[in-house]
């Protein structure tokens, strides 16, 4: 496997494997609770996210399956504060994509989460910092350290800046994955905050690991 920068042309194998890779996603289920639903309208949506994130911040990477050559893995990172310019694409992606894909009553649940986690990052995290606000890679490749080759480009580069990184687990299996990488655990929170039975998010944070 090779672990490259994400560039256009993945953007359909990317989508698809991080489709596949969130599927049975305990708060992608709750969103979109029809599986084929599911199957419909993740591909676009992962997709509209790699555009946004690809032209606002040109952080993201692909992992490539050595036999193949296909994408089999994506990370999407972002600094602390959007800039207009990623601002402007984030509205972007909403109104004009995923608006279409979701529907507006999903799209506004969807919002008020993504606010939610917002609020909270910038509470646990009010200094600069990297979000890696999404990683996947396809089921079939779960397990072969592929996701540990792609997080580990990220952190070594906020390493290098100096800077602790940030993210929001969507599913408990993915907890002990990321204390390996030297995640801890900040908080952990409802999907809704009026909803108990909604799927619990945890928040995890790193310190910078750059040697002194």
């Amino acid at each position: 496997m090779v672990v490259i920068r994400y560039q256009p042309k993945h953007r359909g194998e990317a989508s698809a494997a991080l489709a596949d890779a969130f599927f049975d996603d305990p708060v992608v289920r709750w969103l979109v609770p029809d599986p084929e639903e599911a199957k419909r309208t993740l591909p676009k949506s992962f997709g509209s996210f790699l555009w946004c994130f690809d032209k606002a911040h040109n952080m993201n990477e692909v992992v490539v399956d050595d036999d193949t050559g296909n994408v089999i893995g994506a990370a999407l990172w972002e600094p602390a504060v959007m800039t207009w310019f990623s601002l402007v694409l984030a509205m972007l992606v909403a109104v004009y994509h995923l608006v279409r894909i979701t529907g507006p009553r999903r799209f506004i649940k969807m919002g008020k989460l993504f606010m939610r986690l917002e609020g909270l990052r910038n509470q646990h995290m009010p200094y600069d910092h990297h979000h890696l606000q999404m990683i996947g890679t396809e089921a079939g490749h779960q397990g072969k350290g592929h996701g540990s080759a792609l997080i580990q480009v990220g952190l070594a580069r906020a390493d290098a800046l100096g800077i602790p990184t940030y993210l929001e687990s969507s599913n408990p299996r993915n907890i002990g994955f990321y204390q390996k990488n030297g995640f801890e655990i900040l908080e952990e929170v409802t999907a809704d905050a009026n909803d108990e039975d909604s799927p619990t998010i945890t928040l995890m944070g790193r310190p910078c690991k750059k040697e002194q």
